[in-house]
């Protein structure tokens, strides 16, 4: 069986048994483009009936089988953008089901059979870029149908593991206007489930924005887009009971402001400019709820003209205050609330570097409110003490955001259900979503990583399978979808590839904790390594090469024996307890200064000594550098280089 691009048809070969096949049959299909077919009975008729994927116009034909080869009338149904598609019974319910390769999207769109030729939506899971064909089976073996897909452009392999009943641990996509920005999740319709309410920014500024809702229907599945325009350039979303009546409304902040009262049931009243609005950067303005005059009704505030707002008693007088972002230095500004709706005069506490969000929790669980702010160069943690007074804030895990490209964004949450606050941030020029495990007394673990696209901000916690544990709504404007991340829950035992005790994901089982490897396949590297200078970052901070040595280790020597082999030499470095040899190879044209290639070998001695081992190619050599190690985890660094083509062996004399 084949299709027939140009002519929109479907040949179909019977055989006959003895490897040899009877004249072809052809049958048109109404959709335009076929570029792919899937054999299944997808009415359960006992039948075997065809699917394609139409590429040009963008949906999928189903062809009912006669049982004697060919194939009654044509039903067509949308299926993404240039689809290509396969037939598998996905949740096991003994349903032909279908799974769409949408190419343009970057997607993988479920739709699960009825039975009787009839599909509803599914999960819409991300692939890699250009998916080109897809594959359904039991790749781990745990029962549960999973998909693989080829993803052309991006030149990489997708698994997506099922979970049983068309669901899949990877990230769900949901289709949310043209470009969503900012996500507020609550229980919009009251029946027990987390909904999503979603900025919508529009393709162009000629385009009013809106917000998009879409009403969770439980097991991390979602209704359809209802859209309400609110004009302007929507960038910020909050949601609270504006007018009392005991219902959750709408506010949302950009270029203008609005609000929305909802009616209980997940719908709302169309959006009402608020009075004397200000106009604020479409880039930046977010909004935060409380109730700053204590009348039981809440209030709403924005960032404006500041980076990023945060709501909390952090006085500890049991008033709300407001925390914001201090734009004109580095610094989180702090409004004590007087409990009227105005705010005493603000405290600064300095920040090492500019803040782009801020966030309120008990960091270190002493009862008292910190300030927990993401920063150019990573999160910093300022401890309360109760008062409104801080310590001095600490940095942990530097990222270097660049502020330049976008706004970070960040979201507090106890991700890992051990009692302890956990950060979530993202910086939409490097795609990746950072998790900082809290450990409870106020510090963050060094950042687990995980792919969240390019463009990705504004992460949400919300229950959306209602497992008791915290998962994450990350909108993506560019690929018009929110994404959603399932929390799996405790990583059983310790995933530990390279065996240097940590786990990638991370897990209480680990002699590491919850401080995730970076690199799970070379045990030198993982976040209390020391750092080497060889541009790379063996100590998992997302930095390279950082604290230099001090000065470098005297007298590096290299020198060749008669009996072929070689020692390297060097003075004792003050206070060194322990050296490190680091090696690499070169060929001519390579500079000095390459990453390392090979496992640093550690001695309490000035001198290594290695033999011959197999020939390197020839115009190849060795470069070296030696570590000395002090009780303060400083480096006393030295460089040698080798030209001639002798690789080695080495040990510790």
């Amino acid at each position: 069986m084949t299709v027939q691009f140009a002519t929109d048809q479907v040949s179909v070969l019977l055989g006959l048994g003895d490897g040899t096949f009877g004249p072809g049959s052809t049958f048109a299909i109404s959709g335009d483009g076929p570029a792919a077919v899937a054999l299944a009975d997808f009415d359960g008729d006992g039948l075997l009936d065809l699917a394609t994927a139409n590429v040009v116009s963008d949906d999928a034909s189903l062809l009912r089988g006669n049982g004697d080869g060919s194939f009654g009338a044509e039903t067509r149904f949308a299926a993404g953008d240039l689809p290509v598609a396969l037939a598998s019974d996905l949740d096991a319910d003994a349903d032909a089901d279908l799974v769409v390769a949408a190419r343009s999207a970057d997607a993988l769109i479920v739709l699960l059979g009825n039975g009787a030729g009839g599909f509803s939506p599914g999960a819409r899971l991300p692939a890699g870029n250009g998916p080109l064909a897809v594959v359904a089976l039991d790749v781990d073996g745990d029962g549960w149908i999973d998909l693989l897909s080829c993803d052309a452009m991006s030149a990489s392999l997708t698994v997506e593991h099922g979970r049983g009943g068309g669901s899949f641990d990877g990230p769900l996509l949901l289709t949310a206007g043209m470009r969503p920005t900012t996500v507020a999740v609550a229980d919009l319709d009251g029946n027990g489930t987390q909904d999503l309410a979603i900025t919508d920014a529009g393709p162009d500024p000629s385009v009013p924005g809106s917000v998009v809702v879409r009403l969770g229907l439980g097991g991390a599945a979602f209704g359809p887009e209802s859209s309400y325009e609110v004009g302007g350039r929507p960038t910020g979303i909050a949601v609270g009971d504006f007018d009392g009546d005991g219902i959750f409304d709408l506010v949302v902040a950009g270029s203008t402001t609005v609000t929305l009262s909802g009616n209980g049931d997940g719908t709302f009243a169309p959006a009402v400019p608020t009075s004397g609005t200000e106009v604020g950067d479409p880039v930046t303005v977010t909004v935060a709820v409380g109730d700053f005059d204590s009348n039981g009704v809440h209030d709403w505030t924005t960032d404006t003209f500041f980076r990023g707002v945060a709501i909390g008693d952090v006085t500890g007088d049991g008033k709300q205050d407001r925390v914001l972002g201090y734009g004109g230095a580095p610094a989180i500004e702090v409004q004590p609330g007087r409990g009227d709706g105005t705010f005493a005069a603000a405290v600064r506490v300095p920040l090492p570097e500019w803040p782009e969000a801020v966030a309120i929790g008990d960091l270190d669980r002493d009862g008292r409110r910190d300030l927990l702010a993401i920063t150019y160069l990573g999160p910093a943690v300022a401890r309360g003490l109760g008062n409104g007074a801080f310590e001095a804030a600490v940095l942990f895990g530097p990222a270097r955001y660049r502020r330049w490209v976008g706004p970070a964004s960040l979201a507090v949450s106890d991700i890992d259900v051990d009692g302890q606050l956990d950060a979530a941030t993202i910086a939409p020029d490097r795609g990746a979503l950072a998790i900082h495990f809290g450990r409870g007394d106020g510090t963050l673990a060094k950042p687990f990583q995980l792919p969240a696209g390019s463009s990705s901000r504004a992460p949400a916690f919300g229950d959306f399978d209602a497992d008791g544990r915290p998962d994450l709504a990350i909108p993506n404007p560019d690929i018009g979808a929110v994404m959603i991340l399932l929390n799996p829950g405790p990583v059983p035992g310790c995933l530990d590839a390279d065996g240097d005790g940590y786990g990638f994901p991370p897990g209480p089982a680990c002699p590491g904790g919850m401080q995730a490897d970076c690199d799970d396949e070379r045990a030198w590297i993982h976040p209390d390594a020391l750092e080497v200078l060889n541009q790379s970052d063996e100590d998992c901070d997302l930095r390279v090469d950082e604290n230099a040595a001090p000065s470098e280790v005297p007298n590096l020597q290299l020198s060749h024996s008669p009996d072929s082999q070689t020692l390297l030499s060097w003075g004792a470095a003050p206070g060194a307890t322990l050296y490190e040899l680091h090696r690499g190879s070169f060929s001519a044209s390579a500079r000095i200064g390459n990453p390392y290639t090979h496992a640093p070998i550690l001695c309490p001695q000035t001198r290594f000594l290695w033999r011959d081992a197999d020939p390197v190619p020839a115009g190849q050599g060795r470069y070296y550098l030696v570590r000395g190690v002090n009780a303060n985890g400083k480096g006393y660094l030295g460089r040698a280089s080798d030209g001639a083509p002798i690789p080695e062996v080495i040990s510790c004399p």
